[in-house]
Parts: C-alpha cells; sequence; structure tokens
C-alpha cells in the first residue's frame, strides 16, 4: 500500500510541474490468484499481477485521459506527456472539474490474506456437488479465483484515498444434457468472502442450475398474447442497467434525451420501485469506495417509492445541467423487496412469461425493447405451465417500470447486487 501510494503521489507531481492547472492520478495494483475447472477436472491454478494506472490532466480548461499499464519512471513520464498532449488538443469546456477535497480516506475490506486451502476445498466441494446432486448439468468452464485490489487516488485539491478489497469470485458457465438435448448455455457467478458456508449455497447456485435443467423440456410458445411479464432476479438487474441508462446516466441528461429529464423529485414510476447504489451494505462485497471524479463514494437513492432522487452523473455533467453529481458511480445497485412471496406472485397471474434471461439489441431512444425471453417458463392461471423457447418480449421501459405488477420479497444476491423478482403487466409475448 504504502508503494502505491508512494507511486500515486509522484506521478501526480509530475503531472503538475508539466504545467497543468488540475490533475488526478488513479493508480491500480492487483493481484488474482485462480483455479479453472473444464469439463469438470481441474485444468489450470495460476497467479497474475497487474498494474495500471490514470492519469488526468486539466488544461486552460481542457481535459486529457491517459491510461498506462506501467509504474516505470520512464512509462509515467511518457504518460504525463500525452495527457498534456491530449489536453491540449481537445476542446475547451468551462464543465470540466474534479470533486472539492475530501478528508483522507484509508479503506480495508473484505479479506486481506486468503485461505486458499479451505478456498481450493470449497471450489472441489462445489464440483463434487453439481456431479453427485445435478448429473445432467455440464460444466463447460469454471474459473475460481482470489481478487485481491490496492487503489491510490490522488488530486490536485488534496484529495487522498487508499482502498484495498480482497474477495473471492466464483464463475460458472454451464449446460444441461439429457441424452441427445441440450440446453443453451447458462452461467452463474458470484463474488464472496464467506468460505463457511458452501458455495453450492450462494449466488443462488442450486436455482440457476435447477432452472437449466428444467429447459431441457422447453416448448415453443405457439400463440401471442399480452400479458404479465416476470423478470426473475437473474434478469432483472440487465433491465434495471437499462433504465438507468436510458433515463438517468450522464450522457442522456448531458444531451437532454432522456424522457425524465427535468423530473428531479417528480414520480416517474410505480410507487413500488425503489433503487438505491449502497457502498456500505454487507452484502455488497464488491465495493467501489471513490468515484471517478474523486468524491468519497456514498450510498445514494436513485429512485425512491417511483420519484426519481439522484440522476446518475458525474461533475461534468452536474456542471453542464445544474443538477447535483452523484457521489457514487458504480452499479452496486439494491433493489428494495416487496411484500409478495415469488409463489403468490406468480399465483395471482392469469397469463404471462417468466423470464430468466433477456437475449435482445439495446432499448432506444424512446425506450422501446425487443428481445427473446431466455430460461423462461409460461404462467397460465396462476401456475407455471411449462419451459417455452424463442418467445419473444416487447415492451417499454417507461411504461413497464410504471406498471409494476408486484415485486417479490425473496431477494438474489451475488456480492454486488441486490435483487427481487418483479412483475410488469402490458407487455406482449409472441411465439412462434
Amino acid at each position: 500500500m504504502q508503494k502505491i501510494d508512494m507511486i500515486a503521489t509522484t506521478a501526480l507531481a509530475k503531472l503538475v510541474q508539466a504545467g497543468t492547472d488540475k490533475a488526478q492520478c488513479v493508480a491500480c495494483m492487483s493481484e488474482k490468484r485462480e483455479f479453472n475447472v473444464e469439463g469438470g477436472e481441474f485444468s489450470l491454478f495460476r497467479t497474475l499481477f497487474n498494474t495500471d494506472m490514470t492519469l488526468v490532466a486539466y488544461k486552460d480548461n481542457k481535459k486529457g485521459t491517459v491510461k498506462i499499464n506501467s509504474f516505470s519512471d520512464e512509462e509515467i513520464d511518457r504518460g504525463v506527456k500525452e495527457a498534456m498532449q491530449v489536453a491540449e488538443s481537445s476542446a475547451a469546456d468551462e464543465a470540466y472539474d474534479i470533486a472539492p477535497r475530501q478528508d483522507e480516506k484509508n479503506f480495508k475490506d473484505g479479506i486481506g490474506e486468503p485461505d486458499l486451502d479451505k478456498f481450493f476445498k470449497r471450489v472441489t466441494e462445489l464440483v463434487d456437488t453439481i456431479k453427485k446432486e445435478y448429473p445432467k448439468i455440464n460444466i463447460a468452464q469454471l474459473i475460481a479465483a482470489y481478487n485481491n485490489k490496492f487503489y491510490c487516488y490522488r488530486d490536485t485539491n488534496g484529495t487522498n484515498i487508499t482502498a484495498n478489497n480482497g474477495t473471492y469470485s466464483i464463475s460458472v458457465g454451464m449446460t444441461a444434457v439429457d441424452g441427445e438435448k441440450v440446453t443453451s448455455a447458462n452461467y452463474f457467478g458470484f463474488t464472496t468472502t464467506d468460505l463457511e458456508t458452501p458455495f453450492i449455497e450462494q449466488g443462488g447456485a442450486r436455482k440457476r442450475m435447477e432452472k437449466t435443467i428444467s429447459i431441457l423440456d422447453a416448448k415453443p410458445l405457439d400463440h401471442k398474447f399480452t400479458g404479465t411479464m416476470v423478470m426473475a432476479d437473474e434478469a432483472l438487474g440487465e433491465f434495471m442497467y437499462f433504465l438507468i441508462d436510458n433515463y438517468i446516466e450522464s450522457e442522456v441528461i448531458k444531451d437532454k434525451t432522456s424522457q425524465w429529464y427535468g423530473k428531479l423529485n417528480e414520480k416517474v414510476a410505480d410507487e413500488k420501485l425503489t433503487v438505491k447504489l449502497s457502498v456500505n451494505d454487507p452484502r455488497i462485497v464488491s465495493k467501489d469506495r471513490f468515484t471517478s471524479d474523486g468524491y468519497v463514494a456514498e450510498d445514494v437513492t436513485l429512485i425512491d417509492k417511483g420519484v426519481i432522487k439522484q440522476y446518475f452523473i458525474d461533475t461534468y455533467t452536474a456542471n453542464k445541467s445544474g443538477f447535483p453529481v452523484c457521489k457514487n458511480d458504480s452499479y452496486n445497485m439494491i433493489i428494495e423487496p416487496g411484500n409478495t412471496s415469488y409463489d403468490d406472485m406468480i399465483k395471482d397471474i392469469k397469463e404471462g412469461i417468466i423470464v430468466g434471461m433477456f437475449s435482445g439489441g439495446y432499448p432506444n431512444v424512446d425506450g422501446e425493447f425487443s428481445g427473446v425471453a431466455k430460461n423462461s417458463f409460461y404462467i397460465k392461471d396462476g401456475k407455471i405451465a411449462g419451459p417455452v423457447s424463442e418467445a419473444m418480449i416487447n415492451g417499454n421501459l417507461g411504461d413497464i417500470f410504471n406498471n409494476i405488477r408486484a415485486v417479490s420479497k425473496e431477494v438474489g444476491t451475488d456480492g454486488s447486487a441486490v435483487v427481487p423478482a418483479m412483475a410488469f403487466d402490458g407487455v406482449v409475448v409472441s411465439g412462434k
């Protein structure tokens, strides 16, 4: 930690010496110890080290950003020179700025020293349990890693932030196989600091495998209807990213293309929707402790009971628009659960579809989306009638988030987000 601190301080001093008006430096050192499993057998163990640095120079209201992957004096000197050249050749804009001075912080999160023996035993246990209890699951690839990252942020306003985060991660790519029947690829993964709980019981692993096996018997949907779409927790997170990017993030606010532009503190969605970004919730183990602008990250409520409370914007966009900056630029998202159990949510649906994965194009500027519902199940008269294949779903982001039928009490957690299931009315579902 001391080494990276000194390196970042030295790099910042070189930016100042080069003639910047303001400057930022973010240095990162990371270590990864990784196990790989392919075809159900261990195939690789390796240790990887990585260094990278982001240098940002501000000169005459111009900005230049350069990333380098070495901490050598020669590479830092080259990066500083290039950052200044980029700034000099860019267009001037008075909105460019960095955060005001923050109190000095030194964060230490997660696992400082890994227990690799226990970690390996948990990974072996996971592989063995899948083979024994889920024989139809084929592990295409499993990557298990201990990740330890040291970050150091320095800027010319005097902000000094260091952060160390050590976590274990599991990523499993899989298919289900039964004779000649094979499903399309599916996945589960999570980040954790917990070696006391078997990995099979974390990150929704069992649920994902059970659903994957069920898809072996999927049949095409033979009709079209307008009904209820239930987004399983593993799919809802992606749709929430769509919503944020289409309605409240920096580009659409800066360009005024968002349908929610100028509606801060107004009701824009169903009151069942509350979305937060968290750095302090204990269920979030992948923590981003500072923003790219130099703010110490805070817990932020984006949407509170349907009311937009904060745009997801950086300092530049805040200065351009006049709206307050978001002091958390991670996607460490928490969607508040509801009061309805998942089973009761299904029982109340006349006709609908459960979506486990969405495969389609990015929604357009108006929020219109269209794609294939993967790992999906047909609902009829309050019962799951069976898995369906290649069903198309069409709708509008703004419309569906204003027509939330129910939000489940149960949530899925993967170490970086906390997400329930959510049911939306008015979605068009088309079969072949």
